[in-house]
């Protein structure tokens, strides 16, 4: 699900913030993604050598290289790689490679459902390296709250730092979309990177320093969600 008008939330929110809390993020994987508007943001940093997005349909690719081209942009960057194959069968044969693996999956039903249960959120966290992130899209609060439940008990039992993040889409399903942030080793906030972000200057248009300390800031309802 993607419009021109306000892709650049999702697509920032998802990159930026684990991107700006890893001080060494070398390697990047991306599940999903096949529109290359998380590639697109993930490039925007220098210090990423390599990102391989695992699409499982390369027509969405093509797709999206026909009608998006501001989006699919990315794709043209020789630091990025695109293998069409089931993700799931990708990360048994990458074990403690990424520094950086970001889910930017389409709902969890279909062929998407596998990408919600924990024994892929174990092969994740097998596929980062030591102080790896994985940041997920992990649906509305307000439409999918039992989900979320489910999903994020999942993640505490995998890594140490679990913690959701949202972002205001209007495109999506209530307007109110979360994160997943999961850690080996980084807090995302006691862990933001404000000079790597001050020397970098980022021309974004939603994300900033500002707005990724206050998309943790939780609703009373949504903090009940994933304690």
């Amino acid at each position: 699900m993607i419009t021109e008008r306000d892709e650049f939330i999702y697509h920032e929110m998802l990159s930026h913030v684990p991107l700006f809390v890893h001080p060494d993020q070398k390697e990047v994987l991306i599940i999903g993604g096949g529109d290359g508007g998380t590639l697109r943001e993930v490039l925007r940093h220098p210090e990423v050598k390599k990102a391989v997005v695992v699409e499982i349909d390369e027509m969405v690719v093509d797709v999206c290289k026909r009608f998006f081209p501001e989006v699919s942009l990315g794709f043209d960057d020789p630091r990025g790689e695109v293998v069409f194959e089931d993700a799931a069968k990708f990360l048994v044969n990458n074990k403690n490679k990424y520094d950086l693996i970001l889910c930017d999956s389409s709902d969890p039903v279909g062929p998407a459902e596998v990408l919600f249960q924990k024994n892929f959120h174990e092969m994740i966290s097998e596929s980062l390296s030591p102080d790896g992130i994985f940041v997920a899209q992990s649906e509305s609060p307000i439409f999918h709250g039992e989900t979320i439940e489910k999903v994020y008990k999942n993640l505490k039992d995998i890594f140490p730092i679990v913690k959701m993040y949202l972002a205001h889409i209007p495109t999506y399903p209530s307007g109110t979309w979360s994160f997943a942030f999961c850690s080996k080793k980084y807090d995302p906030l006691a862990g933001f990177l404000q000079k790597k972000y001050d020397s970098l200057r980022l021309s974004t248009k939603y994300y900033n320093n500002k707005v990724h300390a206050a998309s943790f800031m939780l609703p009373n309802f949504v903090q009940s969600l994933v304690e």
